[in-house]
């Protein structure tokens, strides 16, 4: 895995498929909802049964891709 990094988290208000649907279908955003094979991980965090969301941007990923995608999460957030 090298220098992958991977971001897990939710956002207040949404089921974690919920705002990976509204990231791909508005913003082509590919994230992934679930457990992500870590059922026991969630329990212990308190996201079991729904899971959480996950990021995994990568050594090819620019500024402006995560500028664009922290400003995909601000829109949805404020969609409330």
């Amino acid at each position: 895995m090298g220098d992958r990094k991977k971001l897990s988290f939710n956002l207040k208000g949404f089921e974690p498929g919920e705002a990976c649907a509204i990231l791909d279908q508005a913003f082509d955003i590919k994230a992934r909802a679930g457990l992500h094979c870590a059922p026991t991980a969630h329990k212990t965090f308190g996201t079991f049964p729904a899971g959480t969301i996950r990021l995994s941007p990568g050594y090819f990923n620019t500024t402006d891709e995560i500028d664009f995608t922290l400003e995909a999460f601000k829109k949805i957030a404020l969609s409330l």
